[in-house]
């Protein structure tokens, strides 16, 4: 079927590790998707499982948010193999934003994305023009 594994991983990782960011109710409906898309896997149509992929894709692009942070973490990721020093500078944005959206700061989370979100960037695009791979189509 149609390849699915790489959505639900990243929806299953997005929530185990950004939970503090998405609102209950998108989790509830991404677990939702998340096991539906599971389902149409097994037993669905090839045209149910593209529906599904739709579908939970939609829902991921609601959690701006989140997606920014699987972002920057993607840019620590690529520093830890390729460049060890510079890791712990998206590691460390990505607790300072946790710790401004637990104190419900929306202000300093947009500021602390403004300056982190280009370095990260920078990262993975230099990353994908070697690789050739594509990640996940990040709607900012």
């Amino acid at each position: 079927g149609h390849d699915s594994k790489p959505v639900i991983y990243y929806a299953e990782s997005a929530l185990e590790d950004f939970d503090l960011a998405i609102p209950p109710e998108t989790q509830a409906s991404i677990r939702k998707q998340i096991a539906h898309l599971e389902k149409m896997d097994e037993d669905g149509t090839y045209e149910e499982n593209v529906k599904a992929i739709a579908n939970l894709n939609a829902e991921l692009n609601k959690m701006g948010l989140v997606n920014n942070l699987m972002f920057i973490r993607r840019a620590g990721d690529i520093c830890l193999e390729n460049d060890p020093s510079k890791a712990p500078t998206f590691f460390r944005a990505i607790n300072d934003i946790l710790e401004a959206v637990k104190d419900e700061n929306a202000s300093k989370v947009a500021e602390l994305l403004k300056q982190i979100y280009p370095k990260a960037d920078d990262v993975v695009a230099a990353d994908e023009k070697e690789s050739g791979i594509i990640y996940k189509d990040i709607t900012r």
